[in-house]
């Protein structure tokens, strides 16, 4: 049997002595410089209340019963806000190694989501790599959100859909379409048109992602590996060849 014995808070009283010298001068004892209020919480607790809000998206006044129910603790949302801007005010330089990671990679993938913050909307944006994901969230939409965050001088692909501030984020070595994206509006030409195009370019789309693992790979011959990349873009072209006078996949040919 696996339990965990009763949680109670320790609480350390500090206490300043005053005394009075012979010659007649007063000397007061400091306190601690992490003591800076009456009563206040410490690291471990802080550290909880980041990790509950943060991590697992408890809101605050929900976060203040579990402090209470759980650990007898009863702090106010007033804490759990100061606390929460001192966490992201030390984890400043963690975000830029982060950020360093990211533009040190070859490629990166770039995107950005509707949020509500104080009920209302603003964007959560984010930069990722396998090794690492950069999150930044602001009320702009714009290209300024790029600049501060990412920057203005990457050598590496982007990939992202094809909204404006990713189009306009400098890739010294390029730009890519996201395939998840493509994939999505060919779904919807499938399911409105029943478009054959479509269809046959989503197999196609994924016979490639397909092909990709297996001639990356360090065994793979490399004149076969550089055929078969040819060959992809060769069918490529003619699925980009224009047919027909629907509008919808003339403009999703233009964007490919």
């Amino acid at each position: 049997m696996v339990d965990i014995p009763p949680i109670k808070p320790k609480v350390t009283e500090y206490q300043k002595i005053r005394v009075t010298c012979q010659c007649g001068k007063v000397h007061t004892g400091q306190f601690p410089e992490t003591i800076k209020a009456y009563v206040q919480i410490g690291s471990v607790l802080k550290s909880m209340l980041v990790y509950f809000n943060v991590q697992h998206v408890i809101p605050y006044q929900r976060l203040t019963q579990i402090m209470n129910d759980l650990f007898g603790v009863k702090i106010c949302k007033r804490t759990i806000e100061n606390t929460l801007i001192e966490g992201g005010n030390k984890a400043s330089p963690v975000c830029d190694q982060i950020m360093s990671l990211i533009l040190s990679a070859p490629w990166v993938g770039s995107d950005e989501t509707g949020c509500r913050v104080r009920k209302k909307r603003w964007w959560q944006w984010v930069w990722q790599t396998p090794f690492a994901s950069y999150y930044a969230v602001d009320k702009s939409r714009g290209y300024a959100v790029v600049k501060e965050h990412f920057g203005e001088n990457y050598d590496g692909v982007l990939i992202h859909d094809c909204w404006s501030a990713h189009n306009n984020t400098v890739a010294k070595a390029g730009h890519q379409q996201c395939i998840a994206h493509i994939q999505r509006d060919l779904q919807f030409l499938i399911e409105a048109y029943r478009s054959k195009w479509a269809y046959d370019f989503s197999e196609f789309l994924k016979s490639a992602q397909k092909a990709r693992d297996h001639i990356y790979s360090d065994d793979f011959d490399s004149t076969l590996k550089t055929t078969v990349i040819e060959a992809y873009r060769n069918k490529l072209n003619q699925f980009l060849v224009k047919t027909g006078h629907n509008n919808d996949i003339l403009r999703l040919q233009k964007r490919i």
